[in-house]
């Protein structure tokens, strides 16, 4: 897998994380202080910046009362399916 799929991947997880944050009614402050996590690490997770552990992944849904999967949804979906989804949310360009 070259690394333009990786970094599409990672950007398309932050996006549902961004997206789940923004459902529950939580700041980026908020969710930090609820996940134990600095701020500008959930700012990197919501851009794609970092490759996170699925332990961080499960502290950031439980601070969102969500799951995993819900984190997950969709990420590894092809690529014009993903694109139509992403597209339909109005966030998201691929």
């Amino acid at each position: 897998m070259d690394r333009s799929s990786k970094e599409k991947y990672l950007v398309r997880m932050g996006h549902n994380v961004k997206v789940l944050r923004r459902k529950a009614k939580l700041s980026q402050d908020a969710m930090a202080k609820a996940t134990g996590y600095h701020r500008t690490h959930i700012s990197q997770v919501e851009r794609g910046l970092t490759n996170s552990t699925i332990l961080s992944l499960k502290d950031l849904a439980d601070g969102m009362q969500v799951s995993v999967s819900d984190i997950l949804d969709g990420v590894f979906d092809s690529p014009n399916k993903q694109d139509e989804y992403f597209c339909s949310n109005g966030d998201f360009n691929g």
